[in-house]
């Protein structure tokens, strides 16, 4: 007896879970199908991407070898093995000095880049000559020997220097009297315009008149464009800045060098009674 095939009844109709089950999943499959189709006939997009850029990436590499001659050949090999082209660059073959889109060397950039940062601090930490028709004038050989050199006092009056901060027991006096310029003798401020700045450098808010030449340093003007060199008038010695922080009434803060200054005290009454008798 044939056997009869096997009907089975139809499905149920599916809910309405599953209709936006299956309508979901259409609209993904119908998402995927131009992806699948673009791997198909070329691979990746973002795959071919790099395999333009690979080319141009390998020459920027910094070479580890210089290149081969084009005659020579690798050892091991026959002398019928074809010599490599140049044009196919590889690892083992670059070197440094690989030209760039703009035709400078990888070391002229890198010469380039950490060179002009220390010519401008150079350019803007340069110092004004001293003037040549300064009252007081000395060669070097005898400003060493006035002031004992190598040491503290001629680096900071002929040398431009600074000396450490707190060093100076000028700092903190605050007796009576006058500061006069350790290298001539002039003098240029007085204890009475002598304030505490906090800086650890003895400070004034005001110079003696006509005792204090002032030149341009484009370092201290990058943060106080009225930042200025202070110079002894006499003798053109370096003696520290002047910036526009200070207190009233002038506004000005005279940040001087201690080891720059010699302090003569005003004289007592007894003496100014004598001086005066």
């Amino acid at each position: 007896m044939p056997l009869l095939p096997l009907q089975l009844p139809p499905p149920p109709p599916p809910c309405a879970r599953g209709r936006r089950r299956a309508a979901q999943s259409a609209r993904c499959a119908r998402a995927r199908r131009p992806a699948q189709a673009h791997r198909t006939h070329g691979g990746c997009w973002r795959r071919d991407r790099r395999k333009q850029q690979q080319p141009q990436q390998q020459q920027r590499r910094p070479l580890l070898q210089a290149p081969r001659a084009s005659g020579e050949g690798r050892s091991g090999e026959g002398e019928d093995a074809p010599p490599s082209t140049p044009s196919e660059p590889s690892d083992a073959i670059l070197t440094d000095e690989v030209r760039g889109p703009q035709g400078i060397s990888t070391t002229a950039r890198r010469a380039f880049a950490v060179g002009w940062p220390l010519a401008a601090l150079w350019l803007a930490n340069r110092h004004e000559p001293p003037k040549a028709d300064a009252p007081f004038r000395l060669s070097d050989e005898e400003w060493r020997r006035k002031l004992h050199a190598p040491s503290t006092e001629y680096y900071v009056l002929r040398e431009f220097g600074t000396e450490r901060a707190g060093s100076s027991p000028y700092d903190k006096l605050y007796a009576k009297g006058t500061y006069e310029c350790r290298g001539c003798g002039a003098p240029l401020f007085s204890s009475e315009t002598k304030f505490d700045s906090g800086t650890g450098w003895p400070s004034f808010y005001a110079a003696l008149p006509g005792a204090v030449d002032y030149t341009v340093q484009l370092l201290y003007c990058i943060g106080d464009l009225g930042a200025r060199e202070c110079r002894c008038k006499r003798c053109q010695s370096h003696l520290g800045h002047v910036f526009s922080d200070g207190p009233a009434p002038t506004g000005k803060r005279y940040c001087m060098n201690g080891a720059a200054l010699h302090f003569v005290p005003a004289p007592s009454a007894e003496q100014q009674a004598r001086a005066d008798a």
